[in-house]
């Protein structure tokens, strides 16, 4: 029995072309006929994935972005690719962009302004970059940063003092030092998902905790490499509507003990989920470390992890 794609009504053939890569999509629908062609150029939102070391780098540049540029919602490109052929400012209905960031990539943040529907960012990087990223978590339209460097070496935030208005509601940082962390929590209102990861030098400078409370917090996930205990029990106490709790550290003994957990997390009133991994260590535990997570606590009260 044969079968006649255009038989299906247009909902349906939308959700299909989600699917299909932009190169095959543009090679087998594009001219097929002017309905099919209506689709792609004002119902289909384009996901492009351009990497200049991509086989089809040159065909999207040529064929799929000049047409669809304004149907792009997504965009995943290298630093040095947008300014030499991917023009930002032809993305005027971009919504989400990764970034794969060359060295130096500070000329990017002005640029990001002309993307008014811009909500999602995901920086990349493997180099140390001096620039300020403050001036990221103030643009008018992000709700979601994320900013990674395999390097771990850490993001600055020169600036983040002078932050008066943002509208972050989800931020992962890796790495970010327990100081960092504590400024941005302060001066970032409306989060509501963190995801950091601390790394040693995380305290190498004298800590002042923040006194400020962060109601909107409501997830929260740590991999921490050194940190104090109380640093954290300082930390958890500014975020009373927390309702999930994610924490990992493969290198520090000091957060293996339940009574300790215990007592932390008995104070946050709203948290239904927490999850502990601490697998390195729990191996070499001693039999009284592994009975404390053995308690009615954490057996039958609460449905958390570990």
């Amino acid at each position: 029995m044969s079968f006649v794609l255009e038989l299906l009504p247009n909902e349906l053939l939308l959700e299909i072309f989600n699917y299909i890569q932009p190169i095959h999509l543009h090679r087998a629908f594009f001219d097929l006929n002017s309905r099919i062609n209506s689709l792609l150029q004002h119902d289909h939102q384009w996901k492009i994935y351009l990497w200049t070391n991509c086989s089809n780098y040159k065909y999207l540049c040529q064929h799929v972005l000049p047409i669809f540029w304004k149907q792009i919602t997504y965009l995943s490109v290298r630093t040095h690719d947008l300014e030499a052929r991917v023009p930002l400012l032809n993305f005027v209905n971009l919504k989400s962009l990764v970034l794969r960031c060359d060295y130096p990539y500070d000329f990017i943040f002005p640029l990001l302004l002309i993307l008014k529907q811009l909500t999602s960012l995901h920086l990349l990087t493997e180099h140390y970059n001096s620039c300020d990223h403050s001036q990221l978590l103030t643009h008018p339209t992000l709700k979601r940063i994320t900013l990674i460097n395999v390097c771990l070496t850490e993001f600055n935030f020169k600036q983040i003092e002078s932050i008066r208005s943002s509208n972050i509601e989800y931020l992962k940082i890796k790495p970010c030092s327990f100081i960092n962390l504590n400024l941005l929590l302060r001066h970032l209102p409306q989060l509501k998902y963190g995801n950091f990861t601390l790394p040693a030098r995380s305290m190498r400078y004298p800590l002042v905790m923040e006194n400020t409370t962060i109601f909107n917090l409501i997830y929260l996930k740590l991999d921490v490499i050194s940190l104090e205990f109380n640093h954290l029990k300082q930390l958890l106490s500014r975020v009373p509507n927390l309702i999930y709790l994610s924490f990992a550290s493969t290198s520090n003994e000091f957060f293996i003990d339940g009574h300790q957990w215990q007592c932390l997390l008995e104070k946050l009133v709203n948290l239904k989920m927490f999850n502990l991994n601490m697998k390195n260590w729990y191996n070499k535990a001693t039999d009284e470390i592994k009975e404390s997570f053995k308690t009615k606590f954490w057996i039958d009260e609460h449905p958390k992890q570990i």
